[in-house]
């Protein structure tokens, strides 16, 4: 058959084959699209347009290479290209790729408004698939640099109605991933509906063959079972990000997945094991260059660290993740590393460095309406106030702090548990009767993800910071 015969079945082939992840084979026709569209080049219109569409389409194997300069590259060729003979469809599409590819190097600030440029596109053009997109990868960027979380909501909730709109069942899958996502990052305790949100993203996944969308969802749903100490169905998802890795051969994933691995163990105060899975995730990650998720192992080690009684390392750790989240404008992860640096000050007598670090975190939970996760820096205030021998200042911090974690969900984490038996020993010093009240919370707290640990770690899991107290 002729080049124009074959062009576009094969052009549909690859475009088939790169939605549902299947690289390799979808290399194998651009391989072969790649001279076809050459021969074709007459300098007609319809000539640009395919050449469009081929450059688009190198562009997302050099993204899933991890090469991004080539991929930026790419993606601004085809909004050239677009531009030329005004195809907006195109056009936007590949501006939509460029602010994703400028996301994933951190640079946030220039990825927004290129971003809602696409977004407006889309929307005069009549084109809600990819607006919905735009607003979606809006939403990520948030996620990160953490604009309040009720905006990321109804960013998603929106991008989630265009989609419907333009039944792209694929994409909804990751919306509703990032709904749930959304909702365990608050700490609200909202966990049903970041439940149903996760539940429903797996199953439409899995049928419409969404395989990126699918990892994803394991991922966040071994997040929420990790938080609510529910350990073994945490594990159940791990196994099944593991065997989708292996068949896969998803490099990028196998970062992620030892990343959560060693959150798992943390919780269950297997720290060792922890600390090795997060080395492993470190170095998968930067041979991958993920560089948003190097962030979290660095986080996560602070934490590990600090359990682990080295709190020099920990405050090391802590401030190369404030610096790092700083170039990201990730506050939510600042707030989390100071909180963990503030402990590590304590720990190390040094209290009046440690008050400016929890009370930075306060302010930041406070702005980005995360109420829970700001008891925890609080708690640190009020330790800090009763090492000062300020014991009437550290029980008047701790009073609120207790009323608020007995009247709200709560996760079920290590950090959590820090708060908690914080306010309960200051509590106690005082002898304010509330004190009897949180330590029930602590007891109920520990036995309920005790009873979800196996046997023979259950030893290592009362033997953490705190946790004997309350046996």
């Amino acid at each position: 058959a002729g080049d124009a015969a074959v062009y576009p079945l094969l052009a549909e082939r690859e475009q088939i084959n790169r939605t549902a992840r299947r690289m390799s084979e979808g290399a194998a026709d651009l391989a072969l699209l790649t001279p076809l569209v050459e021969r074709m080049n007459d300098g007609s219109t319809a000539a640009i347009r395919r050449t469009a569409l081929l450059t688009l389409s190198h562009h997302y194997y050099a993204s899933w290479h991890r090469d991004s300069s080539l991929a930026l590259r790419l993606a601004q060729k085809t909004v050239d290209l677009a531009q030329n003979y005004g195809d907006t469809a195109i056009e936007t599409e590949a501006l939509l790729r460029y602010g994703q590819e400028l996301f994933g190097q951190g640079h946030l600030d220039a990825a927004a408004p290129i971003l809602a440029d696409g977004y407006t596109k889309a929307m005069a053009a009549g084109l809600p698939n990819l607006a919905a997109l735009s607003l979606e990868r809006q939403a990520s960027i948030h996620i990160v640099d953490d604009v309040d979380v009720s905006r990321i909501e109804n960013l998603l909730l929106e991008s989630l109605r265009l989609y419907k709109e333009a039944g792209s069942e694929s994409r909804i899958s990751d919306v509703l991933n990032k709904l749930g996502y959304t909702l365990l990052v608050r700490g609200s305790g909202e966990y049903g509906q970041a439940l149903n949100y996760l539940k429903e993203g797996l199953e439409i996944g899995q049928r419409v063959g969404n395989k990126s969308a699918e990892m994803k969802v394991l991922r966040s749903l071994t997040a929420l079972y990790t938080c609510l100490g529910e350990y073994r169905q945490a594990e159940e998802y791990l196994n099944l990000m593991l065997a989708r890795v292996t068949r896969q051969h998803n490099e990028p994933n196998r970062g992620m997945f030892q990343s959560w691995l060693g959150v798992w163990l943390l919780q269950q105060g297997r720290l060792s094991e922890a600390e090795a899975a997060q080395e492993r995730a470190l170095a998968l990650m930067k041979e991958q260059q993920q560089h948003l998720d190097i962030l979290r192992v660095v986080t996560t080690r602070a934490w590990i660290a600090l359990y682990a009684g080295d709190w020099q390392q920990a405050e090391a750790y802590t401030s190369e993740g404030i610096a790092t989240a700083q170039r990201f404008d990730g506050s939510r992860f600042i707030a989390h590393s100071l909180t963990c640096r503030g402990w590590a000050r304590l720990k190390q007598g040094r209290v009046h460095d440690a008050i400016p670090d929890f009370q930075r975190s306060v302010d930041i939970l406070l702005r980005l309406e995360m109420k829970n996760r700001a008891q925890e820096p609080l708690a640190g205030l009020a330790q800090a106030s009763c090492l000062l021998g300020d014991v009437d200042a550290a029980h008047a911090q701790a009073i609120p702090i207790a009323r608020h974690l007995l009247s709200h969900p709560l996760d079920r984490t290590t950090d959590t548990f820090l708060a908690i038996h914080t306010v309960h020993a200051t509590l106690g010093a005082a002898a304010d009767p509330l004190a009897a009240e949180v330590k029930e919370l602590a007891q109920a707290h520990l036995q309920y993800r005790a009873a979800n640990i196996e046997p023979e770690f259950v030893d290592g899991f009362w033997a953490m910071p705190g946790h004997r107290a309350y046996v």
